[in-house]
C-alpha cells in the first residue's frame, strides 16, 4: 500500500487527519503518517517560495523585490505572472507519495482508522475526506503471490 496527495492537499489532508479521534496504536500510526506529510508540507512551502523569487523582479543586487500590502503583508513583485501560474499550477498538481517497507502497517492502519471513522464530514471537508482517502493506493504486486 502507497498513499499518495497532491502537493495542495498536503495542508488538508493533515487536518483531516487530525479530526479522527484515535488511541492506542491507531493514534500512533496516524501520527507517523501526519508527521511525514508535515515534512512534505515544510518542503513544499520552501519550493513555493524558491519558484515565486525565480518569476519576481530582481533588484540591483539581484535578489527578489518584495512589495507591501497596507496591513503589512509582503509579497513578491512577479514579472511574469502567467508563467509563474502555470508554474506553480504544476507543482501544485505534483503527488506526494509515501510507501516503503516500513510503511504498509501504519498505512493500512490509518485507512481502517478513516474507514470507521465517526466524524461527520460537511462542506468542503468532506471532499478532502473522499480526496484523502482515495490517496491510499495498493500496489499492483501487493497482492499477487511469489510463487512462479
Amino acid at each position: 500500500m502507497k498513499f499518495e496527495v497532491k502537493n495542495e492537499l498536503i495542508a488538508p489532508a493533515i487536518n483531516i487527519l487530525q479530526k479522527i479521534k484515535l488511541k492506542g496504536l491507531k493514534s500512533i500510526h496516524r501520527s507517523r503518517l501526519k508527521d511525514l506529510l508535515m515534512t512534505h508540507l515544510e518542503r513544499v512551502g520552501k519550493e513555493e517560495k524558491e519558484l515565486k523569487e525565480q518569476y519576481a523582479k530582481k533588484d540591483e543586487n539581484g535578489e527578489p523585490i518584495l512589495n507591501e500590502t497596507e496591513d503589512g503583508q509582503k509579497f513578491y513583485d512577479i514579472e511574469n505572472r502567467e508563467d509563474l501560474g502555470k508554474a506553480l499550477d504544476e507543482f501544485f498538481n505534483e503527488k506526494v507519495v509515501i510507501d516503503g517497507g516500513d510503511s504498509q502497517v501504519f498505512l493500512k492502519s490509518v485507512k481502517a482508522s478513516l474507514e470507521t471513522s465517526d466524524v461527520e464530514w460537511s462542506g468542503q471537508e468532506s471532499d478532502y475526506f473522499v480526496q484523502v482517502y482515495d490517496g491510499f493506493v495498493e500496489d499492483k504486486n501487493e497482492n499477487e503471490s511469489d510463487d512462479v
